[in-house]
């Protein structure tokens, strides 16, 4: 299902007015917006559900690649401004089980190990 939906130009005829035009909106479809919110949330939530490719979800909703990824980055910038203020849990990250040398570290410094 889509909407169309053709929003108006107004010109205000005032010569003081600070906004020399402007476009009809409404709670769902705020200015400068071409989607609607419930359908930005809908494609964050595709998004945040399950791992799925950016391409496939633009394409489930009919809308470009470039717009998904721009969610995705507005989403994470929004996520993290909310952390902002959280104390950050991890000081140190090692190195997992999972790597194709051993490394060895000798006087605090890393060497990878000849065998």
């Amino acid at each position: 299902m889509s909407v169309e939906w053709v929003k108006k130009r107004w010109r205000c005829a005032e010569p003081l007015c600070p906004r020399a035009t402007f476009t009809e909106h409404t709670e769902q479809v705020p200015p400068r917006s071409r989607l609607t919110r419930r359908l930005r949330e809908a494609i964050t939530d595709a998004l945040s559900g399950e791992v799925r490719a950016v391409a496939r979800v633009a394409d489930q909703f009919a809308v470009s690649w470039p717009t998904v990824q721009k969610m995705i980055r507005d989403a994470t910038a929004r996520l993290e401004e909310a952390r902002a203020d959280r104390p950050r849990l991890v000081r140190h990250l090692g190195i997992d089980e999972h790597r194709f040398r051993s490394v060895v570290v000798q006087e605090r410094r890393w060497r990878v190990a000849t065998h």
